[in-house]
């Protein structure tokens, strides 16, 4: 099955595509890749399904990996309270997840949509990010940039090609 999916910290990014193969009964192993807002993004994972014919409830774990960013520039607030371009370096960050999923069929081929809900736990030491240019950041900005590096709730959302 080929996959293309989105969502928040989703395993392959906020757009990506991934294939997953039967392996035996009702497991799977999977692998994709996308982009997301750090970086690429890499995943391996397996699940097991309750039901026959890899539908229903299926329940997953994986280990994902964002390959940073070097040169991110952004407009943030800065320990001035100014706002201005500054650059960043975001670190490369490893993450091993969790999560359900739901998948419905559509029509009679073996196509499905998906929602995917689950947790996601750095793996990674050290800093984040390491700012390389301009005045230095906020809390408030130190704050969001975290927010939307790796790791944390899973929502994810997705359609699967049937390939039988």
């Amino acid at each position: 099955m080929y996959n293309i999916s989105t969502g928040i910290n989703n395993n392959t990014g906020f757009i990506g595509a991934s294939a997953e193969v039967p392996v035996a009964g009702h497991f799977s192993v999977e692998g994709g890749a996308g982009i997301s807002t750090w970086g690429s993004k890499l995943t391996a994972s397996c699940k097991y399904y309750l039901n026959d014919n890899f539908k229903g409830w299926a329940f997953g774990a994986g280990f994902t990996y964002n390959t940073g960013l070097s040169n991110f520039q952004d407009n943030l607030e800065t320990i001035y309270g100014t706002t201005e371009t500054v650059t960043l370096d975001l670190h490369s960050r490893a993450n091993i997840f969790a999560a359900a999923y739901k998948y419905w069929r559509l029509g009679k081929r073996a196509n499905r949509i998906y929602m995917e809900l689950g947790y996601s736990i750095p793996v990674s030491g050290g800093d984040k990010f390491v700012q390389t240019s301009g005045d230095p950041i906020s809390s408030n900005s130190t704050k969001a940039i975290n927010l939307i590096a790796p790791g944390g709730l899973i929502v994810g959302f997705g359609f699967s090609f049937g390939v039988h």
